[in-house]
């Protein structure tokens, strides 16, 4: 997964979102190594990267943007997706909520620790 996978530049609206039936289908062709799929996954996943990402940086007070934790959240995508067992029978997004969220809170806590330690002149 080093090739970098286009970013949306519009929002989702609701009919866009992957279906279940086709976010099974999609997720199992991406863990196969289909870069098409993967590329779909992550565009599929965009509206809960955004909305997690878009709620840190207003909690930030400017200390950080909203694109650098979507560039975050995806990496979160990504990771899912190397660990979702679609036997278990929950939804792809569902399971890549929580990695999304941990690789955002993560990157939040480290720019809100190095601004901590910056000395204000």
């Amino acid at each position: 997964m080093t090739e970098s996978i286009p970013r949306p530049t519009v929002d989702q609206s609701p009919e866009e979102r992957l279906a279940r039936a086709s976010e099974l289908r999609v997720v199992a062709a991406a863990q196969k190594g289909d870069r098409q799929a993967q590329g779909q996954l992550v565009q599929g996943m965009m509206w809960l990267v955004k909305k997690y990402s878009r709620k840190y940086a207003e909690l930030s007070g400017g200390l950080a943007s909203a694109s650098e934790l979507e560039t975050e959240g995806m990496l979160g995508v990504i990771h899912a997706l190397k660990k979702f067992q679609p036997e278990r029978g929950f939804r792809f997004s569902t399971y890549a909520q929580w990695w999304i969220r941990k690789y955002i809170q993560t990157e939040y806590g480290n720019l809100v620790r190095k601004a901590r330690k910056t000395p204000s002149l």
